[in-house]
């Protein structure tokens, strides 16, 4: 199965933010969103993803809950992929982002760059192989009933 297969229902809800976005303002415009995290802008392009996990452990490990909210979010910045093809197996893809440990993986496509979430590809390649485990069970069942020649 590609990924291009299966990005409608992969694609991930990410807001874009500036890189000089304060990580507060970042919040807010995910939380009004509805989105899992934020993708990172600057001048030369995607500069990264900030996930919600990103978020937790920046704000954990800050000297002051207050510095950290007024600071850039692109320092909660910790996945910085490379853009993929969409013509890639779902299970590369996965393999890949699991190595890394990325939530994320933008994908370029005709539309222009898109996100998807790791979960969302697992959720995905789990439906696909439970279907291919159907078919071979109903091929098998099929051959037991089959009178034997």
């Amino acid at each position: 199965m590609r990924l291009a297969d299966v990005l409608d229902i992969c694609r991930a809800k990410l807001v874009e933010v500036t890189a000089a976005t304060s990580l507060g303002k970042a919040v807010q415009a995910i939380s009004m969103a509805d989105a899992t995290g934020a993708l990172v802008v600057g001048d030369d392009g995607l500069q990264g993803v900030v996930s919600r996990g990103d978020i937790i452990r920046l704000l954990a490990t800050a000297p002051s809950s207050q510095q950290a909210w007024e600071g850039p979010v692109s320092v909660a910045i910790t996945q910085r992929p490379e853009p993929i093809d969409p013509e890639l197996p779902v299970g590369v893809v996965i393999t890949t982002m699991n190595e890394a440990g990325w939530e994320y993986m933008p994908v370029v496509t005709t539309q222009g760059l898109v996100m998807v979430s790791l979960s969302n590809l697992l959720l995905a390649e789990n439906s696909f192989l439970y279907g291919e485990v159907q078919h071979l069970q109903t091929y098998i069942d099929a051959l037991h009933d089959a009178p034997n020649d």
